[in-house]
Formats: structure tokens, sequence, C-alpha cells
């Protein structure tokens, strides 16, 4: 019985597909957002009503971001600064649009407030990519391959 106070092992496997999970969320928001012209019109729309200065070029910037950065977090490949990037789009995200969905919620108090913000998905993945920052890929990834390879063992 005490053994379920400790946790039940295999912390690695949930990790890896933590990490693989998180990395195909946005290789297909990515992807979608690219590929989709409804998506990629939707995205574009949340530019233009959020005054995000220069949607020509963020409205292909966060979409490609958002595919390269979830397929190398996916294959454990440059997993720290996919991460970090990801994090970046995801604040930035929350402090453009985020509030109005909260808003939206009509929170009673503070603690439904400070409830629905993190209700948001967003938080949710900056915890998870937060995990991938700190503590790395986890088994199974690519940057087991390429760091020795750069470091020129």
């Amino acid at each position: 019985m005490l053994e379920l106070l400790k946790g039940l092992g295999g912390s690695e496997y949930a990790w890896l597909i933590a990490r693989i999970a998180t990395g195909l969320f946005f290789t297909t928001s990515g992807f979608f957002k690219l590929f989709n012209p409804g998506r990629h019109k939707v995205l574009t729309d949340t530019l233009k009503e959020d005054r995000i200065p220069w949607t020509k070029g963020f409205q292909w910037i966060v979409p490609i971001a958002e595919l390269v950065c979830g397929t190398c977090i996916t294959l454990g490949l440059f997993t720290v600064p996919a991460a970090l990037i990801l994090i970046v789009d995801l604040l930035v995200a929350m402090a453009v649009d985020g509030y109005k969905r909260v808003n939206a919620f009509d929170p009673i108090d503070i603690a439904d407030w400070l409830d629905d913000w993190l209700y948001l998905s967003e938080i949710t993945y900056i915890l998870l990519l937060l995990l991938f920052v700190t503590g790395g890929p986890g088994i199974l990834n690519a940057d087991s391959v390429i760091i020795p390879w750069l470091e020129g063992r």
C-alpha cells in the first residue's frame, strides 16, 4: 500500500509519452495552420483581431515554428530550444488572446478567475514544455545521438 505513495515506477515511459504527445500536438497544429485554408484563415483573423503587428509575417512564422518545434520535440531533437520557442509562442498567445477567453468565462471572483486561467490549454502545454526544458527529452531521443557528435566524441 505504501508503494502507491512512492510512485508506481516507469516515469521514464510516462515522460516519453508526454513528450511525443506534446510534440504531435504542435506538429499537427502547425501543419493544419499552414496547409488547411480554413485553419490558416482563423489564425490570420485572430492575429488581425488581436492587432499583432506584421500579420503577413506572423501568419507563417507561428505555424512553421509549431510544425518544426513540434516535430523536434516528438523526435527528441533539439528538445530544449524547441520547447523554449513554443513556450514563448504560448505566452504571447495568452497575453494577446487568453484574457479574452477568460473574460468570456465571466469569472465570479478571484478564485474563479485563477481557475479560468489555469483552464486554458496553454497553461498545460507550458507546464509540459517546462518539464522538457528542465529535464531534457527523456529516453529514446535524437538528442542523445547528436550531443556526443556536437561535442566531438
